[in-house]
């Protein structure tokens, strides 16, 4: 496993780490909500699995995730750091691509669809819009920070996460027909 970083179209670094192997097919993996690459361990079993079943695995961290510089967390945002991360990949050379998603990372994968991806794995998928009742996730504290400043600061280990306001309201306008169609006009 080797670390690499890239940038996406904001000029933000993104890091990742990218395990290799002698195929030119790679597997790109993005993680959940909060998250990180690593993804609790999951992320790094499986990559390892992966290479050892002869492919290339690029795991990388969101802006405001894990190691990637500080940012809002925004869906839109989420959407152009994968396709900094294809066309990271692009760049080395590999020619065949896969997407494996998970949980909010499903829809990114989604939303990042085009020929060029050879297929995806979504796990979790969140394909359809989902109504939470943030209050139920976070704390008085954290709501009042996000009505008076418009995000909400999420601690993940040493980290600290600003979740935006838009990326609540993302989840509720996630459109399951606007997606398929996204899919099915590429495909």
């Amino acid at each position: 496993m080797k670390r690499v970083t890239f940038h996406n179209s904001r000029n933000l670094t993104l890091a990742g780490n990218l395990y290799s192997s002698s195929a030119k097919s790679i597997i790109i993996m993005c993680h959940g909500f909060t998250s990180d690459k690593s993804s609790r361990g999951r992320f790094d079993q499986l990559a390892n699995s992966f290479q050892r079943s002869g492919y290339s695995v690029l795991v990388f961290d969101f802006s405001g995730c894990g190691e990637s510089d500080d940012d809002r967390l925004t869906l839109a945002k989420w959407v152009d750091d994968l396709r900094s991360a294809i066309s990271f990949v692009t760049s080395m050379g590999y020619a065949r691509i896969a997407l494996y998603g998970n949980s909010l990372g499903s829809t990114v994968c989604l939303q990042c669809y085009t020929p060029q991806i050879s297929t995806m794995v979504l796990t979790g998928a969140l394909t359809g819009p989902m109504k939470y009742d943030w209050d139920e996730y976070f704390t008085k504290e954290q709501m009042q920070e996000l009505r008076e400043k418009g995000h909400i600061t999420v601690r993940r280990g040493n980290r600290s996460v600003m979740v935006d306001r838009q990326m609540l309201l993302d989840f509720e306008l996630i459109n399951q027909e606007k997606l398929r169609k996204m899919y099915t006009a590429r495909y």
